[in-house]
């Protein structure tokens, strides 16, 4: 995947640009961290940069969603080449004119008929054409059907793996540049508005308040996720 996004800026450009140096002060003094602010603040755009390549990957439907679809599109696409196929010709003829008519009509809203770069507008072949791309995409979708059948029953891999990875590696600074004892990170507190405490839970939640927007449902679910990946240190 290229890092070039719109406006030539790339992706961890974008992300420098979006992290607030406020933010960065507020989080580099919270944890009293050792490391210069500069070098504190290009950690931080390297590990949201690899957040954010994550968010990038991550489904946008659930499987089931996207199956039905995928089955839906293939349906309807079937549907019209059955439709296709029980036109008479002199409808296709008919259909294909008005095809290249439309076309034609387009294409002069932009330039001058004359034009030499005015492209042809062919009279015929739209049905046939578009019945070639329709059977592509057929093709596409039993291939994608396929897949997700073949992959069926597999564990099914975390639906926030970018939040999972943020923790990681913002946990790693933490424990660099604090050396505080791993107990101190976050813990279980019934008074606390969001069920834990800690200078490691307190960052997190202000840096993906900060940076991130609301990327967590509850304070409450975040300080369960934070301890289900530190239990991997």
């Amino acid at each position: 995947m290229t890092d070039d996004y719109d406006g030539g800026m790339t992706l961890r450009e974008e992300v420098d640009a979006d992290l607030d140096d406020d933010l960065v002060e507020r989080l580099h003094t919270m944890i009293a961290a050792k490391m210069d602010f500069d070098i504190f603040r290009m950690r931080l755009v390297h590990i949201l940069n690899r957040f954010e390549r994550y968010e990038m990957g991550k489904p946008q439907v659930t499987r089931k969603e996207r199956s039905k679809q995928i089955n839906k599109l293939s349906n309807t696409a079937q549907k019209f080449l059955e439709a296709v196929e029980e036109l008479h010709p002199s409808v296709t003829n008919s259909i294909d004119m008005r095809c290249g008519t439309l076309k034609f009509l387009k294409a002069a809203q932009d330039m001058y008929v004359l034009d030499p770069d005015f492209p042809e507008i062919s009279e015929d072949g739209f049905i046939s054409s578009a019945k070639d791309e329709l059977c592509d995409l057929l093709k596409a979708c039993e291939h994608e059907l396929e897949g997700m059948e073949a992959t069926k029953g597999t564990k099914r891999k975390s639906s926030v793996p970018g939040l999972n990875q943020l923790i990681s590696d913002a946990y790693t600074l933490y424990e660099t540049e604090t050396g505080y004892p791993e107990r101190s990170a976050i813990y279980r507190s019934p008074t606390a508005t969001d069920d834990y405490e800690g200078l490691f839970f307190t960052m997190m939640k202000t840096l993906l308040d900060g940076y991130a927007g609301k990327r967590f449902a509850t304070g409450a679910a975040l300080g369960k996720r934070i301890e289900r990946i530190l239990k991997e240190f």
